[in-house]
Formats: C-alpha cells, structure tokens, sequence
C-alpha cells in the first residue's frame, strides 16, 4: 500500500503498561523533522515545535513497556524543516543528511518521522527511499502528489490523502448537476498544485467545464484572479489557497465585488472558520470578511479526539495524554533552542497543535511495527543491531507490519 495507506487517527485498542525494561537496552534512532518557527512574512505553517512534546511522550510511554521493542528503546533526534509554504526545502534536506545520511553523532536513523510540509517530504522521501540510503519516513503531509510509490517507496502517511477533498468536491458537482466551476489555486505549493492536478485528471474526463486559476501572494494576482472569475461567470469556485493572508485578501476583495453567496459558491480546502477570523488582518472589516465566508462550504478533517476517555493504542486515556501533553508544552519553553526563538517573537500556543495528535500515532505506528518485525526477524537470523541503510531485509520487514499496524 506504501505512499497510498493512510494509517488513520484516533486509537482505541486498550493495552495495559507492564514493568519498564531492565536488561541492556540498545538505542534505535528516530529523526523527527519538523518546521521550526520561521520569520519570514512569506512562509507558512511553522509550528513544529508545538508537536515535539507528542512524539517525546510515545517514545516515553513505549521505552517504559517490557512488552514493546524488549532490549530497545526509541531514542529522539530532533530537527528542523523548513516552514509549509516555501518553494524549497534547504533546511529540512541539509538536516536529514546532516542527522541521518551523514550522522556521526549516534546511530544511523531507522525512519524519519514528522514531514509536515509537503515540499519537505517532497525533496526528503525520494532520497531516503534510495537502496543506498533505506529509511522508512511517516508523514502528515496529504499531498496526492506522494502517493507515486515509485517515486516514494519508503513513504507511509498517517493522514488522508487530499484526494479525498477531489473526490467530495465532484461528488457534489455530480449531485447538483453542476457544469462550470473555477479551480482557484496557490502557485508554486506542491500540495494546492498537487491537489489541482489531481482535480483536472478527474475533470477532463467529464463535459463539465472548468476554468483553472493560479494565483500568488500579490494584490495583482488575486485581482487578476477574480476578473477571471467574473469573465467566465462560473460561480461554483473551489479554493485551494495555502496562505491565510492570500485567503483573506481574496474574500474581501470578492465580498467588495460582491462575488459571494447566494450568486456564489465557495468550496474552501483545508482550513477552518475561526482561522480565516482571528487572522489580524486589514484588507476588510471582520463583519465584511463574516459576510464574504458566510455560506461557503468548508472541507476539512478533525485532528482531535473529542472524549477524554477514549482509549488510545498506549492503553491510556486521551484526556491523559492531553493534560501530559500540555504539561510537556510548558516545559520545552524552557529549553535552549525554544528560547531563541521566543526571544525573537514566536509564540508557543498554550493549548498546542492538533497535528501533536498525528505526531503521536506516527511514533506508536513505528514503534508497533518494528516491535512486531521482531520475530520475523530472529526467524531469519537478522537484527536490529546490525540495521543500516543497505540492509534492505531489515526495512523490507518493518515496512510489511507496518502495512498490519491498526490502532483499533
């Protein structure tokens, strides 16, 4: 299933702690690649900090049973990606050679965790997927962009694909008899480009006509954009805009044509209501920005469990991990590399990021499968003492669990 499985969220198979490992234990590292703050107006989602206190608490919570990976614990190394949003990904390719490919400082890495950013996985999977260089990697990335497994044959997800906002989007195309629509899309972003494509692969085998526009983060282009749209008259609009800030200029600027409900139809990928709101702002008032969202339809997925007293894979609560969680928030602010970058304006949110959710399922979707690999791997003479990048029976067993891994 590769790139294509989507390991879904929100565990529910009660499992309950044994005594903590005693014996000589061997270190197994994990890179996790997240975005760090980043300070340029241009860049996007740079929260990453906000998801290491998840994958610290599974690796805790599996390095405390006797029952999972006995003899090894899961051992962090933690680094920065570059921000969602940016054209390339430098930092986030520099750090997994640096900490994985090239690493002198421990262990070679047996998966790469984390990947938020489609552009990250991007440039990160295909080289870690190489024979020479074999690496399991878990994003949260959703571009449909990665579900080539020739391209990415190492690549697990833990989210849907954005595919699945595609096929929602004809769906109801189909249901209303509709037979114009405008694909509106940010430019140079591989998971609203991605998305697009996917889009039109479906489209151009119907008679439903369609107008594709991409837009940056200029006035001129989004201008530009809605001209279109007018000219066209097409009034069904699907929306896949990477920038908040991009978003909520073309909302005013199309409440001030008057391009909104009831005459148009907005489909928005990938955010929510309050996002677009409390976004400060100043293309329009909030009531004008209220009125532009009014109606508009809004296709996303929830990251959170809403019971605290559902159970997850690590046999505790959800309201248990959450409250461990924020308590684990708070700390990292203290640490070194945290304060540089609160000094410098960033603002860690007190009550964290949902994506800390997915973060935590990647670590327990690892540690299971390797876990379970272990049999098969004494049945055939291998071991995880001797994994490297070239031991490709290794990978090949853990990436087979990890095609059995279920949390419920």
């Amino acid at each position: 299933m590769l790139a294509a499985l989507a390991i879904l969220l929100f565990l529910s198979s009660a499992i309950q702690f044994s005594a903590a490992k005693t014996d000589a234990i061997t270190q197994l590292s994990v890179l996790v690649l997240v975005p760090y703050p980043d300070f340029n107006p241009n860049s996007g989602w740079s929260n990453g900090i906000e998801l290491l206190p998840a994958a610290r608490i599974a690796a805790r919570e599996m390095n405390n049973r006797a029952d999972i990976l006995p003899g090894y614990n899961l051992s962090l190394v933690e680094a920065s990606s570059d921000a969602c949003g940016c054209i390339t990904a430098p930092i986030g390719l520099s750090n997994f050679v640096r900490y994985a490919v090239n690493n002198k400082m421990c262990n070679q890495v047996i998966a790469v965790t984390g990947l938020v950013c489609s552009t990250v996985t991007e440039a990160v999977s295909p080289i870690a997927g190489r024979p020479e260089v074999d690496i399991i990697q878990l994003s949260l990335s959703i571009s449909p962009l990665l579900r080539d497994t020739g391209k990415y044959r190492r690549l697990w997800h833990l989210l849907p694909s954005s595919t699945i906002f595609v096929h929602t989007t004809m769906s109801l195309i189909k249901h209303f008899s509709w037979n114009k629509i405008t694909l509106l899309y940010s430019e140079a972003n591989v998971l609203t480009e991605s998305t697009t494509d996917a889009f039109i692969d479906i489209l151009s085998n119907t008679t439903i006509q369609h107008e594709i526009i991409g837009i940056r983060s200029s006035p001129i282009f989004i201008h530009k954009a809605l001209d279109l749209t007018e000219a066209e008259s097409n009034r069904i609009i699907f929306a896949s805009i990477s920038s908040l800030d991009d978003l909520s200029h073309l909302m005013c600027e199309a409440f001030s044509r008057g391009l909104i409900w009831p005459c148009y139809a907005w489909i928005f990928q990938l955010l929510t209501y309050n996002e677009v709101l409390l976004l400060e702002q100043s293309f329009c008032t909030q009531d004008s920005l209220i009125q532009a969202l009014n109606m508009s339809l809004i296709l996303n997925y929830r990251l959170d469990n809403n019971k605290d007293n559902d159970v997850l894979v690590s046999g505790r609560t959800y309201g248990q991990f959450r409250k461990e969680y924020l308590d684990e928030l708070q700390k990292i602010k203290s640490e070194d590399f945290v304060q540089d970058y609160l000094s410098g304006g960033y603002v860690i949110n007190d009550n964290g990021n949902l994506y800390s959710n997915p973060m935590y399922d990647e670590l327990w979707a690892l540690g299971l499968a390797i876990n379970s690999s272990l049999a098969d791997m004494k049945r055939r003479g291998l071991s995880l003492n001797e994994y490297s990048y070239n031991n490709t029976p290794i990978t090949n067993l853990i990436q087979e669990h990890l095609n059995d891994v279920k949390f419920n």
